[in-house]
């Protein structure tokens, strides 16, 4: 409703109370605030590759550096893992692709697999042949792989640890092995989300668990796999894991819950039964 003049100063208009106080009460309140910039996680990712400070927001808001620089060289406890690597290699979340090059250098045939270029990029400047896919797609060689290897803590990618061994199983020829590193026992969490985080910049969330040495031989039970070692080398864990050499068996059906019976009514007692007399011994059979 349009203001009128105001016979005490010409100069302004009053404005009918009711919209008055409408106006007041929406000066309060606060404007929405700006969305922050997001990045997306392969962006992240990517700028910690060519060197940035990328840091890792947990889901309580713990903040700890992205390792990246630890991913470039190869010390004794990769070198122990490396060492249970037996036949074609394939390397699930291979990164700048140093444990791919490290095996390669033994005279090892190994793929490198990764969801970000610059990873895949860099594992490939190492001589290293490596491709961009989900580890949980489609890969070349299903069902004829020697190892497959799972650095890095990379059990936790995608917050599912037993879907990503039942893959890594799926890779594996009959008599193959995951060769898998672990957090230390008594540090498995359910799955969380977390964030990178870039000069101030956060990341979109992505879905992560961890695995702890203590918990992995239920977790390769439930994959249809066997442990058959669990080791550690200057703090950090790690298991193999066997495929078994021989034929799968089909997948049992979870079988329905019975319904609960109804109580039966008690039986009436039965009349004891007279005690038989005694049979006269039979004559022995003649022989035929």
């Amino acid at each position: 409703m349009p203001g009128h003049l105001d016979v005490h100063d010409p100069g302004r208009t009053t404005e009918d109370p009711v919209h008055l106080q409408a106006a007041e009460r929406r000066a309060a309140v606060p404007p929405p605030p700006v969305p922050r910039p997001r990045l997306s996680f392969t962006d992240a990712f990517t700028a910690a590759l060519r060197g940035s400070a990328v840091e890792v927001v947990g889901p309580d808001g713990q903040v700890s550096a992205l390792p990246v620089q630890s991913w470039r060289r190869v010390d004794a406890a990769d070198e122990a893992m490396l060492a249970h690597c037996v036949g074609p290699t394939v390397d699930l979340g291979c990164g700048p692709g140093r444990m791919g090059a490290r095996l390669a250098e033994r005279g090892g045939h190994v793929l490198g697999v990764d969801v970000v270029d610059e990873a895949v990029l860099q594992t490939r400047q190492r001589g290293v042949p490596a491709l961009r896919r989900d580890v949980l797609g489609p890969l070349p060689g299903e069902g004829r792989w020697g190892s497959v290897l799972l650095a890095d803590g990379n059990l936790g990618i995608g917050g599912d640890p037993l879907a990503l061994l039942r893959r890594a199983r799926a890779l594996l020829a009959r008599g193959g092995r995951v060769v898998v590193e672990l957090d230390a026992p008594g540090t498995a969490t359910p799955p969380f989300w977390s964030r990178l985080r870039l000069d101030g910049v956060e990341s979109r969330p992505f879905r992560w668990a961890l695995v702890g040495a203590d918990a992995v031989g239920d977790l390769a039970r439930r994959a249809r796999l066997e442990l058959g070692l669990l080791d550690h080398v200057d703090g950090r864990w790690f298991a193999v894991l066997h495929r078994p050499d021989r034929p799968d068996r089909p997948d049992r059906p979870d079988r329905p819950d019975r319904p609960d019976r109804p109580d039966r009514p008690d039986r009436p007692d039965r009349p004891d039964r007279p005690d038989r007399p005694d049979r006269p011994d039979r004559p022995g059979r003649p022989g035929r």
